[in-house]
């Protein structure tokens, strides 16, 4: 799903990466900050389908649109559509 508000921090990042090039190109850093948060990709979650490759399920409601929160084993993480849930690991 293409969503807006992921392609405009996308946009701002990609700003961002490229004046900071900028600046360091022409020995113009200003001082950077000690510390900073970050995130880093580990892998892809599939979304649970069945032995023909049909979607049997989806993201749980209380996972959906909290990126870069923690999600802790045993946590619900998927619904299946016959209302199971499924925890994570």
């Amino acid at each position: 799903m293409l969503r807006q508000d992921v392609l405009e921090l996308m946009h701002t990042m990609t700003q961002q990466i490229l004046e900071f090039g900028a600046l360091y190109n022409t020995n113009s850093l200003p001082a950077l900050p000690k510390q900073t948060a970050a995130f880093r990709y580990l892998h892809s979650i599939t979304l649970p389908m069945n032995d023909k490759g049909e979607r049997i399920g989806m993201v749980h409601k209380n996972v959906q649109d909290r990126d870069y929160q923690p999600i802790y084993p045993g946590e619900p993480i998927f619904t299946l559509f016959d209302g199971t849930e499924i925890p994570s690991p």
